[in-house]
């Protein structure tokens, strides 16, 4: 269906060559038609159950909706299917490759589609994120305001301190209320930012609210009906990055002042006090309905016995000859299922990939790149001989910072939205995505190149002692693993459910262990492979080669 309703002509008169304005289109059809074509469309016997709509109602849908194509691109069919696998339409043609993805659901049979179950929860699934939202809002602007007293709070207790010295001590004041008045600055600034970001979503979900309404009144059930789908994925999104914003990035901001001087003090060599800032959780999470909670990968949500694990291999893909010798490292997934590559071969290197084996682009690296990670369009790669961390820009491939430590970088991983790093004989630290340390884990682990993160647990694996450990985020060991499968644990990653992936480099082989810790099974024998990275969007495990220039792709079940 075309996108631009405004003066669409009938396309029935268009074959003819005759330019009539439509006055009507028929979704069964596909097809715009003007007076007498709607006619004669009611009368013949094909078409005369069709319903239709009048382009007044057309104009209405949101842009999105009215660009939803009824024809499939591939076998130019119109769609007759719903494929409950793969969330797309399909033609009759395409049925017969999607016959092992379960029922279909027959497009031209839906009915009440605006009123089904699907419809009224994810109504509702919006009135719980603007109802969040307004929480979170409300959070924030009293946070601003409590602030704003306590700054007047801190400023009247400096000028009580001031009054009870002599006049001398001026300039102690300026400075000391100049602080406050930058540290008051700082943080107001950061509440703020988390204002702007927290009402442009509210924004957002009130346009959804509207476009909801307009296709209640204006679409048809097809329309309603697969609309409702990419609705859905984008509340997915939405929800999810703000259930991280509740979790982790409300911090309760406290604006106090300490007085360190009475009047009995030696007033030259004495100060008026110190600023100090208390940032704590707020009090506040999200909360949602059961429904919305379960369509998120939340953490540990829900359990999945690793005898029911089922890997299926999906791609075997070779590189591109062009590309040389290559020797992975380390890889990862990033937007639109693009790979990275860490590239330790004849040319150092980071290698982005189309999942077809396409090369998207090479970014050379000055050093030997050990592994590589990606969060907010940033690559992060650490270097083990050149003991650096280096941040790259995605878009512009252009380095925007590198770090030299006096220890050599063994591992590296996301850990939510921020980096952790393993240098040898020192404590795991973190890092903001500015390459700025926030804190050290005290874990101390040698022989240990390989680092996952999931749910607020660090996972190592120590190839040398053949054992896997789990630790807390604050450095408190929670399992320890050891098994005759897996030797020499090199590659590890974990799933949805807290099952932790080991590739098993002398054992040659990939296992899984449970999350706690205290069982394990074999999936897999494979070769060659040391390092391996799980896909929680796509459910997928990726396993480069470093010897024979190939990257195996496991979908995981």
């Amino acid at each position: 269906m075309a996108s631009a309703y405004q003066e669409q002509c009938c396309s029935i008169c268009t074959l003819q060559h005759i330019t009539n304005k439509a006055d009507e289109w028929c979704p069964e059809c596909d097809e715009y038609l003007c007076s007498s074509c709607k006619t004669h469309h009611k009368l013949a016997k094909s078409s005369r159950k069709h319903k239709t709509f009048e382009m007044s109602d057309l104009k209405e849908l949101p842009t999105f909706v009215s660009a939803i194509k009824l024809e499939c691109d591939t076998h130019h069919e119109n769609y007759e299917y719903f494929c409950p696998k793969h969330e797309i339409p399909i033609c009759v043609i395409c049925a017969k490759e999607h016959t092992s993805c379960g029922t279909f659901t027959i497009l031209r049979k839906l009915e009440d589609t605006k009123t089904s179950t699907t419809m009224i929860k994810l109504e509702q699934n919006v009135k719980d994120i603007q109802q969040n939202l307004e929480i979170f809002l409300q959070n924030r602007r009293s946070n601003l305001s409590n602030l704003k007293g306590q700054h007047e709070s801190c400023r009247q207790k400096v000028k009580e301190i001031r009054l009870e010295i002599n006049q001398h001590l001026d300039k102690l004041e300026k400075i000391v209320n100049d602080e406050i008045d930058t540290t008051y600055t700082k943080h107001k600034l950061q509440v703020e930012q988390r204002v702007d970001d927290l009402s442009g979503r509210e924004t957002r979900m009130n346009t959804i609210q509207n476009n909801i309404e307009k296709i209640k009144d204006h679409a048809s059930e097809i329309q309603i009906f697969l609309s409702i789908q990419s609705i859905q994925n984008n509340l997915k999104e939405e929800e999810s990055q703000l259930v991280t914003i509740g979790k982790e990035k409300l911090r309760e901001i406290e604006l106090s002042f300490l007085p360190a001087l009475s009047c009995t003090s030696d007033i030259k060599q004495a100060s008026f006090g110190e600023i100090k800032i208390n940032t704590k959780p707020a009090d506040i999470s999200f909360v949602g309905k059961e429904y919305f909670e379960a369509q998120l990968v939340m953490p540990g949500a829900n359990k999945k016995s690793i005898d029911k694990i089922v890997i299926t291999k999906k791609l075997d893909c070779t590189l591109p000859t062009k590309l040389g010798e290559v020797k992975v490292a380390d890889c990862c997934i990033i937007e639109k299922g693009l790979f990275l590559l860490a590239d330790q071969g004849k040319k150092c290197r980071i290698i982005v990939l189309e999942p077809n084996g396409t090369v998207v682009c090479e970014i050379p690296f000055q050093q030997r790149p050990n592994n590589v990670v990606y969060i907010s369009n940033t690559i992060f790669v650490s270097s083990y001989p050149s003991r650096t961390l280096t941040s790259i820009d995605f878009e512009t491939r252009q380095v925007k910072k590198t770090i030299k430590f006096d220890s050599k970088c063994e591992a590296l991983a996301v850990a939510g939205h921020q980096i952790l790093l393993h240098l040898i004989d020192k404590d795991y630290t973190l890092y903001d995505l500015n390459l700025v340390e926030v804190a050290k884990i005290p874990i101390r682990i040698t022989n240990a190149p390989y680092l996952s993160y999931f749910d607020e647990k660090i996972y190592i694996a120590q190839w040398k002692e053949n054992i896997v450990y789990c630790y807390s985020m604050t450095g408190k060991l929670i399992w320890r693993y050891q098994h005759e499968d897996i030797r020499a644990p090199h590659g590890t990653a974990v799933d949805i459910y807290g099952n932790v992936f080991v590739r098993g480099y002398d054992s040659n082989n990939i296992s899984i262990i449970s999350p706690n810790g205290k069982n394990s099974r074999k999936l897999l024998n494979l070769t060659g492979h040391p390092t391996i990275h799980f896909d929680h969007v796509s459910k997928q495990l990726i396993v480069p080669s470093n010897t024979n220039n190939k990257i195996l792709v496991y979908d995981v079940s």
